[in-house]
């Protein structure tokens, strides 16, 4: 069983640094809150576009905010380009990546055309050689999809990337664990499975098996 999960683990890890996946967000605001009146962003990835507009509220002089979620692969070309309406200078939005980083922010009122060209990611080294990791230790296993990351080793800042068995990124954050140090994980909202943590150190990446049940 153990040699099982190694060649598992070895499987998914190599699936995701080839094409790691992760959801990156856009926020819209119209400032009059009647939506963009026939105004709309593109957001391109790997040659398939998509156009968002914001969902018309009351109106009135007040203002709304919408947030999207979209999909991106590690290495995908991404262009962001905005096509005007009747009442531009209502209009703003945001893209921020898996991280919550601002990665782009238009400023009222868009100028039409291309505003943002550049080469996606999911904030995920695929360089990063892989190391010993029994300094970091997850219990308990299996679980509900509530777990402690045990730090036995020297204190480090650790990014930790949750994936499901096809590769795809469902959980990730930075943590700071002393010697000696727990961090509660809890992500209720996981399927039954088999999930794989990875942990990014100073000194390198560790891979680990959870069982969630």
């Amino acid at each position: 069983m153990k040699k099982l999960l190694s060649i598992l683990t070895a499987f998914v890890a190599g699936i995701f640094n080839l094409n790691a996946q992760c959801d990156w967000t856009m926020d819209m605001h119209d400032a009059w809150g009647d939506g963009w009146n026939g105004a709309s962003v593109s957001v391109s990835l790997a040659g398939t576009a998509t156009s968002y507009e914001a969902t018309p509220g009351a109106g009135g002089n007040v203002q709304t905010d919408e947030t999207i979620t979209f999909s991106v692969n590690d290495g995908d070309a991404m262009e962001v380009s905005f096509t005007g309406g009747s009442w531009d200078s209502e209009i703003s939005f945001e893209i921020y990546n898996n991280f919550g980083t601002l990665i782009y922010s238009s400023g009222v009122e868009p100028m039409a055309g291309v505003l943002y060209s550049s080469t996606a990611g999911c904030s995920f080294a695929t360089d990063v050689a892989e190391v010993n990791g029994d300094d970091l230790t997850i219990y308990p296993n299996p679980n509900n999809g509530e777990f402690f990351i045990s730090n036995n080793g020297e204190a480090e800042n650790i990014n930790l990337h949750v994936l499901d068995i096809q590769g795809k990124e469902v959980y990730n954050n930075v943590l700071n664990l002393g010697t000696g140090a727990n961090e509660f994980i809890k992500l209720n909202d996981l399927n039954p499975g088999m999930y794989i943590v990875v942990l990014d150190t100073e000194n390198g990446r560790t891979t680990k098996n959870v069982v969630v049940q």
